[in-house]
């Protein structure tokens, strides 16, 4: 009878279970309301993606709604685990992990509209190292915007949460997955055959389109299939990258000759100033100098973000060892000699060198010589701030019997910042960077100029210091840039995204006393300038030993230089660049442009320069 009685209660307790799970799912028919609004919120900002990356056709818009799709299959699960949770919670839950989605979607397509990729390594890293934020130096109101757009997503999933509950939404489970299954496999099936034509629509929507998830069976169709494919590249590099496990930096050790006391030596960067803007219109004081000085007219930083700028103007070599030397935190020879040299340093910049890590790379042997304490709330305000300390800092060495280096780094051009007492280019309100596009770039542009002029009139100020005190009989000044600017001449807005002219080609002067005035024409690049300064003072070694660079100042002259970015790098000609991927260390042709940035598409130019670029590659890497 107990038996009897215990079965009956484990069937009136099996029971309720499924009458109460029943419940809870006819309960929360109305978060397919939820779902299906959300997904169309996403399906909407996605449309962005594919009209900032000028992609045409149905397919884009088909492969949009399948990745859509699939991403919300797996929001599905999640919420069907999250059902069993009392409704108040649950609609919490749901308004706080919509609201979190759709605020990431926005600053992924943020980050795409300007430079064409989504958040990567690269934006990780500026958020998780200290100073990155800082480095950015968006205006306030740029926060306030993202504040409202938070309440209001916040505001929508609210009133979604309320019409669901009121509206009865159901949806025939059969058709349901029909659809679903129609889409999805429209999409992959016609992805696979643009990708066995070799399509170049595919990659862009792979490269367009957030969290894409590509079908290929290449290996299906010639192995199993026996298909014969159409090949994709007519030419095969015939070396690879190999990283050898230590650096052996310098190869040599470095020896000195020194028959006079060396000169002293500055370094003046203008953050993102481009090569174009040097000229008596938006730099008149640099520009005065350089009339004694040598100007490099077809100069390129050694990459198109700061840190391997500044890497490859410090160290002379490819901004491709940039992650080995921060790894094993090696300081740079040109610092190291002057060091042992006695030099005096004095290191000021408008942003913590923090970020990107010079802290550990550049200077990693001289903490101590970098200023920290810079005041102001505006970059335009640091920059000059750190311009009166240095000139402060100068007026001093006039009785010391140390020669010294100083490195001035001004970030107003990056930061668009300057004093409003310098608005040349006329520009009112606040940058509003959520906004910006080709047709409303002119404030930020104008903003760019006026920082530019700025930072000139600092520059100017710093001149004529040295000018007025003596110091330009024994001082080599170098002004330049870590990389250029871009705002959309080739669809880009910043830097860091393509190897665009503009990106890319930054001013280069440096005064060496008793040198003549001169122009050079030729092709040059950041890593030639610590090997030029180097055998001025007397190093005997031979540059390669420390150096992928040349002595620009005499006769040599470069067949290519090299730049490079987070992910890939370029091998620069005069007339046109082979832009390869460093994914994997396994390198491929990827595209080759002319200097409008204009693809080429001429397998003569390819088959020409080939096994050139085969031993760049099995050369790269000879530190």
């Amino acid at each position: 009878m107990d038996v009897a009685y215990s079965l009956h209660n484990i069937k009136l307790y099996i029971g309720y279970l499924i009458f109460n799970l029943e419940k809870r799912l006819r309960d929360s028919l109305h978060k397919n309301l939820i779902l299906f609004l959300n997904f169309t919120i996403s399906a909407i900002l996605g449309v962005f993606y594919i009209k900032t990356a000028q992609l045409s056709g149905f397919f884009p818009y088909l492969s949009l709604i399948s990745n859509t799709i699939l991403i919300y299959l797996l929001i599905t699960v999640i919420f069907f685990a999250l059902s069993f949770l009392p409704k108040i919670i649950f609609n919490i839950v749901s308004v706080l992990f919509f609201t979190v989605l759709h605020c990431f979607n926005l600053i992924d397509f943020i980050i795409f509209n300007f430079f064409k990729y989504h958040i990567n390594g690269m934006v990780i890293n500026v958020i998780t190292t200290p100073g990155g934020i800082n480095a950015l130096d968006l205006p306030v109101c740029n926060f306030i915007y993202f504040l409202i757009f938070i309440i209001l997503i916040i505001l929508i999933e609210i009133f979604i949460i309320y019409i669901s509950q009121k509206t009865k939404f159901k949806i025939k489970a059969n058709i349901l997955i029909l659809t679903l299954f129609i889409i999805l496999a429209s999409e992959k099936g016609l992805y696979i055959y643009y990708d066995l034509n070799c399509s170049d629509e595919v990659k862009k929507i792979k490269l367009a389109i957030p969290l894409y998830q590509p079908l290929t069976c290449k290996k299906f169709f010639k192995k199993v299939l026996h298909f014969k494919l159409k090949k994709c590249s007519k030419y095969k590099l015939t070396h690879k990258l190999n990283i050898k496990e230590e650096l052996h930096y310098p190869l040599h050790p470095i020896k000195t000759n020194i028959e006079k006391p060396p000169p002293n030596i500055i370094f003046i960067l203008l953050d993102a100033w481009r090569a174009d803007k040097f000229n008596q219109k938006y730099t008149p004081n640099i520009y005065e100098f350089s009339k004694q000085a040598i100007v490099f007219k077809n100069h390129k930083s050694g990459g198109i973000a700061t840190r391997f700028g500044v890497f490859t103007l410090f160290y002379g070599v490819y901004g491709i060892y940039w992650h080995r030397f921060l790894s094993e935190q090696r300081s740079p020879v040109f610092l190291d000699v002057l060091q042992s040299l006695k030099y005096n340093f004095k290191i000021l910049a408008s942003s913590p060198l923090t970020f990107p890590e010079f802290n550990q790379t550049v200077f990693v042997n001289l903490l101590d010589k970098i200023d920290n304490k810079i005041k102001g709330k505006y970059t335009f305000e640091r920059d000059n701030d750190i311009t009166e300390k240095f000139i402060n800092w100068i007026k001093k060495e006039k009785t010391a019997k140390q020669p010294f280096f100083s490195f001035i780094f001004l970030d107003g051009p990056h930061a668009k910042s300057f004093d409003p007492k310098f608005n040349k280019f006329k520009i009112k309100g606040k940058l509003n960077y959520f906004i910006v596009g080709k047709k409303n770039i002119t404030k930020i542009k104008g903003a760019y100029l006026n920082a530019i002029y700025y930072d000139d009139y600092l520059v100017g100020k710093i001149l004529n210091t040295l000018s007025a005190k003596g110091f330009l009989k024994n001082t080599i000044v170098v002004i330049s840039a870590d990389h250029g600017e871009e705002f959309y001449e080739h669809g880009h807005l910043g830097h860091t995204s393509a190897f665009t002219p503009e990106q890319n080609n930054v001013p280069l002067i440096i005064y060496i006393p008793g040198k003549k005035h001169k122009i050079y024409k030729k092709l040059t690049c950041h890593y030639d300038i610590v090997p030029t300064i180097m055998k001025i003072i007397g190093i005997e070694n031979n540059i390669s030993d420390f150096s992928n660079g040349i002595n620009i100042i005499d006769n040599k002259i470069h067949k290519y230089v090299i730049a490079s970015s987070w992910t890939n790098f370029a091998i620069i000609y005069p007339d046109y660049r082979f832009i390869f991927s460093m994914a994997t260390y396994k390198m491929g042709l990827s595209e080759i442009r002319d200097n409008n940035f204009k693809i080429i598409k001429n397998n003569q130019l390819i088959k020409n320069h080939i096994k050139d670029l085969s031993k760049i590659l099995k050369n790269f890497a000879k530190f």
